[in-house]
């Protein structure tokens, strides 16, 4: 397994996961392959944010993150993941992406990693996010709310 940053010839791979997970989650939104593509080569091209990806022996991609990096109103920077997604579930490439989060952020001297786990996911793979997380260091630091319009 790979871990790295994307790479142009990643783009279609990449959105084939994400048109995927968007199939996953209970979000009610309709999905744009165009405003998608915007939106993975804007962070792939920012230096404040990252798209990384985990490869497989066979050099699928089998998961990935977005991050973003920013100092708000603080001396100090803070992490946050937009996006996160694993296609070989049961795996270590969940642990593999979350440990390069973390590198991400210590190599930027984030103060903070935020992640909320938003994706309204099955109960069952919300549950395990969530423990992954917790069992990266990861605590609750309150609720994330959601009014749909």
């Amino acid at each position: 397994m790979i871990i790295r940053p994307a790479e142009e010839a990643d783009l279609p791979q990449i959105l084939s996961v994400t048109e995927q997970g968007t199939r996953e989650s209970a979000f009610a939104g309709t999905y744009d392959r165009e405003r998608t593509t915007d939106y993975v080569r804007t962070h792939m091209y920012w230096d404040d944010a990252a798209v990384i990806v985990a490869i497989d022996d066979n050099e699928k991609l089998v998961g990935g993150f977005i991050a973003v990096t920013g100092y708000e109103m603080w001396a100090e920077r803070l992490c946050g993941l937009s996006k996160f997604w694993v296609l070989q579930r049961r795996t270590n490439t969940a642990r593999l992406l979350v440990q390069a989060l973390i590198d991400f952020s210590e190599d930027r001297e984030c103060m903070s990693i935020y992640v909320s786990a938003t994706a309204q996911l099955a109960q069952k793979e919300q549950k395990l996010f969530e423990n992954l997380l917790t069992r990266a260091g990861f605590d609750h630091a309150g609720a994330v709310m959601k009014r749909d319009m």
